[in-house]
């Protein structure tokens, strides 16, 4: 994920969603993580961080994804502010098929975006 282009005023940002105009502030989710930000689950906000914690057990912790969620493009931003990394992850296929599948491991500081499912 490259981020916000130099032109583009990141706290300003938003998303179409049908006909709704959400905003979003994408300088305060990618640089400093608010992860207020974070999309479709049940509960957005921080995940208590442990060594061993996986993707399904953060959105588990977050109360889940909501029906409206895109379960199947979910993606993790990591790295450091000035260099970020987009993973994205089929969370509906692990869900479903957890011994083909491989859950994701996380790290300190990850921040997980869960979008809306396209109608």
């Amino acid at each position: 994920m490259g981020g916000v282009v130099p032109e583009a005023d990141g706290q300003k940002g938003f998303l179409l969603r049908c006909d709704r105009k959400i905003p979003i502030d994408f300088d305060r989710l990618a640089q400093r993580s608010d992860l207020s930000q974070s999309g479709e689950v049940k509960k957005a906000g921080p995940v208590k961080y442990a060594a061993d914690l996986t993707l399904v057990q953060a959105l588990t912790q977050a109360g889940g994804l909501t029906p409206l969620a895109a379960g199947s493009r979910v993606d993790i931003i990591r790295g450091s502010p000035e260099k970020k990394e987009r993973i994205r992850v089929d969370v509906d296929r692990i869900v479903r098929s957890p011994g083909s599948s491989q859950d994701v491991r996380l790290h300190p500081n990850d921040i997980i975006t869960v979008p809306q499912r396209r109608f």
